[in-house]
């Protein structure tokens, strides 16, 4: 990597980080990370946050020490957008001296970064972003030191919310261009529903119990990233997965791929005779399809009318009701004419039965849970009568939950 100036490389430490251009930063962090001796932190000047943040990898550094230096091989990065967020940890590392150079000058790294793209957007900068990270002398150097093995994480759940689920999985898999445009159209679909129409976040906020979710003590981060903000890019995808499960649209888990098969099948008399074959031969076909009839077979339109009533405006939740309830009979239909089968999970006979049982406790689970939430979202109670009903509540969804074996 060529960089368009070097950043002045006295007083490092001062200079203003944030304002400096990615390449900049890319300079900077490396000099940094390969210098013998880095002048030591003034913790005085820091925020609580970051000495917070220091503290954990001294933290790393004392329990490798004391227990095993088989401990803390890698620092995951979520939402990772740019080369710089893995050299910055790099240099954190650098700082506690889980990586440095040795008394004959030889690189050591007792901790590798593993970069998490999450985002569809994220998932497609995969390559050029780890070329930038391969291209540098520096971290290819502490690489090699740590075993010359680089972990990538890449994750569903962000990219399934933005996208949907096809959408998500195309992008993970990330080959096999035959069927690119399959995905390209579920997306666009996926992203009408729900982004386009309107009332669609309402319908999402009172016919699921998601803000409810939010006031549980589960996680690792709250269900929003801003308190209040109802939009869809606030929502956590845990919240937003877990929600449309708990009353059973399960929507994410299947919501465009119908429009993106039948686009497909209509394109070619072939298509059809090829998803079949593809379905037959193709691991990761097989198992998408396959993880799709689970998640169809979870929901069920029935009981997720009886959560749109819940719904405050009729004219939303009728129009966002049957777009769901059209779309998911159409895809029933497509996977089970691309399987061959006649009704869902016919291929798998075991798990059918096991999530049959379970359909009689979860149909009672669910009707005590819309009694509870009609009562704590009763406006004509007072908050200290409503509050009565919040425990119930949440020890419906965490019910739910354990029935459906799905949270988010």
């Amino acid at each position: 990597m060529e960089p368009k100036s070097d950043p002045p490389a006295s007083d490092d430490l001062s200079l203003d980080y944030h304002n400096l251009d990615e390449e900049e930063k890319m300079v900077l962090l490396s000099r940094l990370i390969d210098q013998d001796e880095l002048q030591p932190l003034d913790q005085s000047k820091l925020s609580e946050a970051t000495i917070n943040i220091l503290q954990v990898f001294d933290v790393v550094k004392h329990l490798r020490q004391e227990i095993s230096t088989r401990l803390f091989k890698q620092y995951v990065i979520s939402m990772t957008h740019m080369a710089s967020h893995v050299m910055e940890v790099m240099f954190l590392c650098k700082l506690s001296g889980l990586l440095g150079k040795d008394a004959d000058g030889n690189p050591y790294c007792y901790m590798t970064v593993s970069p998490l793209f999450e985002t569809v957007e994220d998932l497609e900068h995969i390559e050029p972003m780890m070329s930038v990270l391969f291209n540098n002398a520096v971290y290819t150097q502490y690489l090699s030191a740590a075993g010359n093995l680089q972990e990538v994480m890449l994750g569903y759940s962000d990219s399934c919310k933005d996208g949907g689920i096809l959408a998500s999985s195309w992008n993970l898999y990330g080959a096999q261009r035959r069927i690119t445009e399959l995905a390209k159209n579920s997306e666009h679909h996926y992203r009408t529903l729900t982004d386009k129409t309107p009332g669609f976040l309402d319908y999402f906020y009172e016919a699921t119990p998601v803000s409810e979710i939010g006031l549980m003590n589960i996680g690792s981060r709250p269900s929003h990233r801003k308190s209040g903000d109802r939009s869809k890019s606030s929502v956590r995808a845990i919240g937003w997965v877990f929600g449309w499960a708990q009353s059973r649209h399960t929507l994410p888990a299947w919501y465009g791929i119908d429009t993106a098969l039948n686009e497909y099948i209509e394109q070619n008399n072939t298509n059809l005779e090829q998803l079949k074959k593809m379905y037959k031969e193709w691991p990761y076909f097989n198992t998408l399809l396959d993880n799709t009839q689970m998640a169809l077979f979870k929901a069920d339109m029935d009981i997720a009318k009886e959560y749109a009533l819940l719904c405050k405006d009729k004219q939303i939740r009728d129009s966002v009701y049957e777009l769901i309830n059209k779309e998911y009979n159409l895809t029933v239909q497509s996977i089970l004419k691309i399987a061959g089968i006649d009704e869902l999970l016919a291929q798998n006979s075991i798990l059918k039965l096991s999530l049959g049982r379970r359909q009689a406790y979860l149909d009672t689970l669910v009707h005590i849970q819309l009694t509870l939430l009609k009562r704590y979202r009763n406006d004509a109670l007072t908050k200290e009568e409503q509050s009565v009903w919040l425990s119930p509540l949440l020890c419906s969804i965490n019910a739910i939950a354990g029935g459906m074996r799905n949270t988010g």
